[in-house]
C-alpha cells in the first residue's frame, strides 16, 4: 500500500444520501423565513454549489505554494505539458485556473460581471503557442485577471482522464492582497484536497506556515506536501535531511503524525533540463522519484476520493447550516421581541382619562365664567355711572325749558353709542377669551392623547381626528342688546302712562324719538325717547330733577337687564365651549376605540402567528442542530480514515 494510503469500510453512500436529504430540508425551510434578498441569494447559492459538488465525481486538487517555488513547473510536470508559463518575468498566477480533461483543447473564461468567453470561438485551439499566450493573458495579466472570476482549461492529458482536476492558485506570498483572497476562496469553494509546493532551499517559511494555519484547518490532514526543485541539492543525504526537517516541522506545527511529504524535481521531466547543470543520470533518477511520488499521490487520492468529497461536502454544508441557523435565531428573537411587546401593550383606560380631563376643564371653565361675570359686572357699573353722569351733566346745564326740550329732542347719541360699543366689545373679549381657553385646553388634550396613542407599541398610523377644535359658535350681540332695549322701553312706557295727561303725546313722542335716534336697539336712546311726553309740564328745576331721576331709574333697570343678558351670554358660551370640547373628545375616543378594537384583533392574530412561528423556528433550529452534530461527527470520523 502506498505511503499515507489507508483503508476503511466507511459507508460513503449512506452519508451522501443523508447529506442530500439535509440539503432538501434546508432549501425548504429557506422559503419560510423572511431573509433579505442578499442573504437569501447567498444561502441558495451556497446550497446549489454543495448540491453540484456532491453530484460531481471529479476530485479537485489545489496546487498551493509561494512565489517562485516552481508551482507552475510542478503542474506542467503532472500533466506532461508546458501548458503554464513559468518565467519569473512573465508574472504569476492572478486568477484561479481550473485544468481538467477535455478534447479538443479549449479555455472558458468566466468574468465577474457575469459574461463569459471561449478561446475556441476566436482562435485555433490547435495552435499551442497562441493557446498558452491566451491562458497567460487571462490568468496572469493583473489588469485582465482582476476582472476574471474563473478560468477553466480543457486539456487532453492522460493524467486528467480519470477525473482529476488541478486548480492552480496565486502564490500565497504575492504582493497583491487580491491574490490572497482569490487563493482563499478557491481553497474554500473549489478544492477537495491540496498539494503544498515548497522550495528545496527556502522550504517551510513562516508566511507559508501562517497561511496554512489560517486557511487549511479543515483540509490539513489531507494535504500533500511536496519539496520541489530538489535538483538544487547536490546529494541524496542533503535531500533526506531536508525531508526529515520539513516532515518534523509540519508534524509539529499541525499535529499530523505522519504527513504525506515528497521530494521531487519537476524540471527533470522536461528535456530542456539537460541545458542546465543536471546530468542525464541525475535527471533520470529524479524522474523516477517524481513518477513514484505521482503514483503514491494518485493512489492516496483514489483511495480517499469519496471520503475527501464527502468530507468536503459535509464541511461546506456545516458552515452553511451555521449561517442559516444564525439567521433563523435572529428571526426567532424578532418573534420573541414582538410577542413581548404585545404582552406589555397595556392599554390605558381612555374613558377614565377623558372624564378626568373634562371634569378638570369644567372646573377651570366655571372659574373663568365666574371671573368673566365679575369683571363684566364691574365694567357695566362703571359704564352705567358714566352714562348717568353724562346725561345729568347735560340736563343740569340747560338754562331754560326750551333748552331742555332742545337737548332731549336733539340729544347727540354718539357718545352713548360709544358706551354701548364698549359694552359690546368687552363682552366679545370675554366670550373670545373663553373660546381661546377652550382651544388651548383642546391642544393640551390632543398632546396628552397623542402620548397615550403612541404608547400602544403595535398600533400604527395616526388618528384622523381634528387637529384643533372647530370654531365655537358665535352669539348675536345685537340680539342681546335689542332684548335689553326692549325691556327698558317697556319700563319707560309704563312711567309715561302715569304722567300728567301727557300719555298720548308721551307715547307718540317716545316712539317717534326712539325711532329717530340712531340705533333703535340702543338702550339709552330708548330711555331718552321715552321721557319726551312728560318733560314739559313742570318747572325747569323740577323737570331737570324728574328727568334725571327717571333716566337714572331707567338706566338702572336697563343695565340690570344688560347685566343679566351678558351673564347669560357668558354662561351660554361656557356651555357651548364645553359641549364642543366634549364632541371633539368623543370623536377622538370613538376613533381610539375603533383602532383599539382593530389592534386587539390584530394582536390576537399576531400572537397566534408568533406562537406558530416560534414553535416552527424552534423545531427547525432543533433539526439544524441535530444535522450539524451529525455532520460534525461525520467530519471527525472521516478525518480518522
Amino acid at each position: 500500500m502506498p505511503e499515507g494510503a489507508t483503508d476503511c469500510s466507511f459507508d460513503d453512500k449512506a452519508a451522501r444520501c443523508r447529506i442530500r436529504s439535509i440539503l432538501d430540508f434546508v432549501q425548504k425551510i429557506l422559503d419560510v423565513y423572511q431573509f433579505d434578498d442578499d442573504k437569501r441569494m447567498r444561502f441558495f447559492s451556497e446550497l446549489n454549489s454543495i448540491s453540484q459538488k456532491i453530484e460531481d465525481s471529479a476530485l479537485y486538487l489545489g496546487v498551493l505554494g509561494e512565489f517562485a517555488t516552481g508551482k507552475s513547473t510542478f503542474i506542467n510536470a503532472l500533466i506532461r505539458s508546458d501548458l503554464l508559463k513559468k518565467q519569473i518575468t512573465s508574472g504569476t498566477t492572478a486568477a484561479p485556473t481550473i485544468i481538467r480533461y477535455g478534447k479538443p483543447m479549449d479555455i472558458r473564461v468566466k468574468y465577474l460581471d457575469g459574461s463569459a468567453e471561449h478561446f475556441s470561438k476566436h482562435y485555433n485551439p490547435k495552435d499551442g503557442t497562441v493557446f498558452r499566450n491566451y491562458l497567460h493573458h487571462v490568468s496572469a495579466n493583473e489588469e485582465v485577471s482582476k476582472t476574471v472570476k474563473e478560468v477553466v482549461v480543457y486539456y487532453p492529458s492522460d493524467k486528467l482522464a480519470d477525473g482529476l482536476v488541478i486548480v492552480d492558485m496565486p502564490g500565497v506570498n504575492a504582493d497583491e492582497r487580491r491574490h490572497l483572497e482569490v487563493t482563499r476562496n478557491a481553497i474554500k469553494e473549489v478544492c477537495d484536497a491540496v498539494i503544498v509546493v515548497m522550495h528545496s532551499v527556502h522550504h517551510f517559511t513562516g508566511s507559508l506556515e501562517q497561511f496554512i494555519y489560517e486557511n487549511l484547518q479543515d483540509q490539513i490532514h489531507r494535504c500533500i506536501f511536496v519539496i520541489n526543485q530538489i535538483d538544487l541539492l547536490d546529494n541524496k543525504s542533503d535531500r533526506d535531511m531536508v525531508h526529515k526537517s520539513v516532515s518534523a516541522k509540519v508534524s509539529r506545527s499541525f499535529g499530523i503524525k505522519k504527513p504525506h511529504l515528497f521530494c521531487v524535481s519537476s524540471l527533470s521531466l522536461f528535456d530542456h533540463a539537460n541545458n542546465g547543470a543536471m546530468s542525464n543520470e541525475k535527471r533520470k533518477e529524479l524522474q523516477r522519484e517524481f513518477e513514484q511520488m505521482e503514483k503514491n499521490v494518485v493512489s492516496i487520492l483514489k483511495q480517499q476520493r469519496v471520503h475527501i468529497q464527502t468530507e468536503r461536502t459535509a464541511s461546506l454544508l456545516l458552515e452553511s447550516l451555521s449561517n442559516i441557523s444564525g439567521e433563523i435565531k435572529k428571526q426567532e428573537n424578532v418573534y420573541a421581541s414582538m410577542h413581548d411587546a404585545l404582552s406589555k401593550n397595556q392599554v390605558p383606560d381612555i374613558k377614565a382619562f377623558t372624564h378626568t380631563y373634562i371634569d378638570s376643564y369644567q372646573k377651570d371653565l366655571d372659574n373663568n365664567c365666574v371671573s368673566a361675570k365679575d369683571e363684566m359686572n364691574r365694567f357695566l357699573s362703571a359704564k352705567k355711572k358714566e352714562a348717568g353722569d353724562l346725561i345729568s351733566s347735560r340736563i343740569n346745564g340747560c338754562s331754560s325749558k326750551d333748552m331742555l326740550k332742545s337737548l332731549v329732542e336733539k340729544l347727540d347719541s354718539t357718545y352713548l353709542d360709544g358706551i354701548i360699543k364698549e359694552i359690546n366689545q368687552t363682552l366679545e373679549n370675554h366670550l373670545g377669551g373663553m373660546e381661546q381657553a377652550g382651544k388651548s385646553k383642546m391642544k393640551r388634550f390632543e398632546s396628552d392623547f397623542s402620548q397615550i396613542y403612541q404608547s400602544l407599541k403595535t398600533l400604527g398610523g395616526k388618528i384622523n381626528a381634528h387637529s384643533s377644535s372647530p370654531a365655537i359658535s358665535e352669539e348675536s350681540r345685537e340680539h342681546i342688546l335689542k332684548k335689553g332695549a326692549s325691556s327698558a322701553i317697556t319700563a319707560i312706557n309704563s312711567s309715561i302712562e302715569d304722567s300728567q295727561g301727557k300719555t298720548s303725546l308721551g307715547v307718540g313722542m317716545g316712539v317717534a324719538v326712539a325711532i329717530l335716534l340712531p340705533g333703535i336697539g340702543l338702550v339709552l336712546g330708548a330711555i331718552l325717547g321715552g321721557v319726551v311726553g312728560w318733560l314739559f309740564g313742570q318747572s325747569l328745576s323740577d323737570m331737570k330733577a324728574e328727568c334725571i331721576r327717571k333716566i337714572k331709574g331707567s338706566l338702572e333697570e336697563s343695565f340690570k337687564t344688560i347685566q343679566a343678558e351678558c351673564a347669560a351670554a357668558i354662561e351660554n358660551r361656557k356651555t357651548r365651549v364645553l359641549g364642543d370640547m366634549k364632541d371633539i373628545i368623543l370623536g377622538y375616543v370613538q376613533q381610539y376605540e375603533k383602532l383599539l378594537a382593530e389592534m386587539n384583533e390584530r394582536d390576537n392574530r399576531m400572537a397566534d402567528e408568533l406562537a406558530r412561528l416560534q414553535k416552527m423556528s424552534k423545531n427547525h433550529m432543533k433539526q439544524l442542530e441535530d444535522e450539524s452534530r451529525w455532520l460534525a461527527g461525520l467530519k471527525k470520523e472521516l478525518m480518522l480514515h
